[in-house]
Formats: C-alpha cells, structure tokens, sequence
C-alpha cells in the first residue's frame, strides 16, 4: 500500500466525551447507553499534556474539539480557555450538536473559541425527531441564534446527506444557513458502526446533491478546496450562497488529509478506517513521553490510501 507524503503541519480532532444528549440513528446503537467508563475519560489535565505533546511533535494549525457532543462535559469553556493558553495562534473549533450552546455560546466565546460547526440535517421537526431520538430542533437553532449573537463569525452547518429525510429539501437547509450567516456543510454518510445498518438506503453522493441544488439555484461556480471540502457558490435572488461538499466515500481525499483523532480515552486514530488506535494515555502515564511523539509522528507521516473496510466501531467512540 501506497505510503502518502508527510505533512509539514497537523489538524488535531480531541474528542473530550463519548456522550451524547442525542441518539442518533447513523451515530449510536441502542438506548445511547454503551458509555465509557468514567474512569477512563481523559482528564483536563490528561488532554492539556497529551495536546502539548502534540505540539511538541509536530506542529498544530487547528484543534477542534468533539464527542460524543463536547457541551456534555462539565466545566468546558473552562477546558477552552486553557487550551487557548497552550495554543495562542492555533484555530480552535468545535462540532456540536447545538442542543446545549444556548446556554454556552458566550462562555465559549468568552474562552477563546474561534469557530463552531453545528450539527442540523434537517428542518422538519418529525423527521429532526426520527434522526436525533429527541424532538428538540428549536432547541438547536436557538442555539444557534445564540452562537450568532456571542459574536461567532465563523459558524457552520453540517448536514449529513439522507436519501430519505433530506434529499428533497437541500434547498431549503442551504437558503436557512445563508439567512443566518453561516455556511452549509453536506457530509456523505459513512458505514460506520451503526450507520452501516443505514447505508444502503440512505446513502447520497455529494455529486447527486449538487445536481439537486443546481436544478434549484442553477450552476455554481467552483470555489476550490477547503480542507476536506469542494466548496461552490450558488446564487439566488441577488443572494451568494457558498455550500461545502464532503464526499468522504465517492471521491476520497485521503491524499491531502492532514487529520490525526484522539479519542475521549486517550487513543490516537490516523484514520477513520482503523479498528485499533494507539494508547497515547497509557505511554503517558508510564512517563514515556517522547515514545507518546515518536507515536504521533509516525502516525502523522505513514497515513495510508483508503481502505476497503470501514471501522465497527461507533462514530462516538472514535470522535466526530
């Protein structure tokens, strides 16, 4: 297999829980309730160490926090604020399902947050309640009203592409993120953990929703590449709409992922298709902290070309 490049600088994912004040149905199996065990999520200070050894290694130009969803765990705009000071000119961002941010947005901001992505797939209150397992879709866009409000300019929308539940509305998804400022984000579902159960029936390529929007708003213009996302523009009414597409199964781009995860247990993940992370915590705490950056390093320079399985592993677990 095919060894990619080294990257000269990293985009770390530290997830800081498995939980999840949602169930959703491409996310979490059962009642939500197969958690970690407390004793065994990272503490603040395991993740601020971990973090530094990071940048010790190589260096950060983007941290985002994630879960489960980050605004369950206690005190974290107090966790922002330190890894602020750790990292004084790295982007720090954050993937929330927004349930909670009405009440957090301007502790967040006040912390040092940079960017918030929320997660909203649909408009429809049924169909919201049918993914999410709560009816609580006023809730999430209050949250972001309030994100708005505390001063956030970059905030975006990610919605996971849905055959059933929003493949007919994507129109509807990007006019509501461009009345608010905020930029739409359309991710191709994974087989991941319980989201393969879903796969076949609900899975939509990025290419076939660009049709949809084209047929709505017309052609776009082509904006490039962020991050792992095609960006185009679309216009309508005299409004520009700039829409990201991720097409993490029907165009890969494993050849430019520059993402390293760490899990809320202190595992490393250079790649969504790993079944088995490495222990970054358990080198840690046997004081073995330039094997935990040989580690990072190697993981860093030896990711790999996609592979043809994915990982059984819930999204939760690994971090969104």
């Amino acid at each position: 297999m095919e060894l990619m490049p080294p990257f000269r600088k990293l985009y770390l994912r530290v997830s800081v829980t498995d939980r999840c004040n949602l169930r959703c149905l491409y996310c979490r199996t059962g009642n939500g309730r197969n958690f970690v065990e407390r004793d065994h999520l990272l503490s603040d200070e395991d993740i601020l160490e971990l973090v530094r050894l990071v940048k010790e290694a190589l260096p950060i130009y983007k941290l985002r926090v994630t879960g489960g969803d980050p605004l369950v765990r206690p005190n974290l705009s107090r966790l922002i604020g330190r890894l602020r000071v750790l990292l004084p000119n790295v982007e720090l961002a954050i993937t929330t399902n927004g349930l909670l941010l009405s009440r957090l947005a301007k502790d967040l901001k006040k912390a040092g947050l940079d960017s918030i992505n929320v997660s909203l797939d649909t408009l429809n209150p049924l169909d919201f309640g049918t993914i999410t397992g709560v009816g609580a879709l006023s809730e999430v866009q209050e949250g972001i009203l309030a994100a708005k409000s505390s001063g956030f300019k970059k905030i975006k929308l990610n919605a996971v592409l849905l055959r059933s539940f929003n493949g007919d509305s994507l129109s509807e998804l990007a006019l509501f993120s461009n009345a608010l400022g905020c930029e739409l984000r359309m991710i191709e579902l994974m087989p991941i953990g319980i989201a393969r159960n879903h796969f076949e029936q609900e899975f939509m390529s990025g290419n076939e929703a660009l049709e949809k929007l084209s047929e709505h708003f017309g052609s776009p213009v082509h904006l490039g590449l962020s991050g792992t996302a095609r960006r185009y523009l679309f216009s309508c009414e005299g409004r520009r709409i700039p829409i990201g597409i991720i097409t993490t199964i029907s165009e890969p781009f494993c050849t430019r992922c520059d993402r390293l995860r760490l899990d809320a247990r202190g595992w490393l993940y250079p790649c969504l298709h790993d079944y088995e992370g490495i222990d970054l915590l358990m080198l840690l705490k046997n004081e073995k902290r330039d094997l935990v950056k040989q580690r990072i390093r190697t993981a860093h320079s030896e990711k790999k070309n996609p592979v043809l399985e994915w990982t059984s592993l819930q999204m939760v677990r690994i971090g969104g």
